[in-house]
């Protein structure tokens, strides 16, 4: 786990949340090797194919990455594959038109059900690193404390995986301090708009809404 390790640490450095900043190198990584190795191979191709292609979040990613590989044939022939799919399920029921409900019900189980890969990979890799986080709490404290902490959907995945009330304690104790934080420099932006103390206003105060609006919200699709 020492490279997972090094990497929450290059995280915690990126600002923001540091699972976001985690999930978006494995993605970055994930999509540069999907885009140059595992759209040619059958098992890449598939996971693309059963799901429907990517969701909207990561499609432009995944554009941008095919351009950079010049894999542009490779993913025609991928999403050809989608389409046929497409065509080939309405053609089904416009040949006998029997059940309304059951081909409007098997369309959508069968077509948009899929889970897309990147959001699979995003998942998995988030829970884990959250997992490590917290074991290894106390070695990450400081630069927690440091940091914007966690977004509020990684805060609510840690509070469920933290095991045991010290360990919920030490978290939810350092997220309060965070937030308060927050809280008061927007406090503070919002007095000192006022004309008689605007010049009293900090970067630190300025910048406030925008800690606030990701710690909410987190980071996503290539920021």
């Amino acid at each position: 786990m020492d490279w997972l390790s090094g990497e929450l640490i290059l995280a915690f450095k990126a600002g923001g949340c540091p699972i976001c900043a985690y999930s978006n190198r494995v993605l970055q990584a994930y999509f540069f090797w999907f885009a140059r190795e595992n759209i040619s191979s059958l098992e890449g191709r598939q996971s693309v194919v059963l799901s429907g292609g990517f969701c909207l979040e990561h499609t432009k990613r995944f554009e941008h990455e095919i351009r950079s590989a010049h894999r542009e044939l490779s993913v025609s022939i991928v999403y050809a594959e989608i389409i046929e799919e497409l065509i080939s399920r309405i053609a089904v029921w416009l040949e006998d038109k029997k059940s309304t409900a059951r081909f409007k019900r098997h369309f959508k189980d069968q077509i948009l059900s899929g889970v897309c890969p990147a959001c699979e990979v995003a998942s998995q890799s988030e829970k884990a690193a959250i997992s490590f986080l917290l074991k290894q709490f106390k070695d990450f404290e400081p630069a927690f404390k440091q940091s914007q902490g966690l977004c509020l959907k990684h805060l609510l995945q840690a509070f469920e995986l933290a095991q045991g009330k010290k360990m919920l304690s030490r978290l939810a104790e350092v997220e309060k301090e965070t937030l308060t934080k927050i809280l008061e420099d927007l406090r503070s932006f919002a007095r000192k708009s006022d004309y008689r103390y605007h010049s009293e206003l900090t970067d630190q105060e300025r910048s406030a809404w925008l800690r606030a609006v990701s710690k909410l919200t987190g980071r996503r699709g290539s920021e």
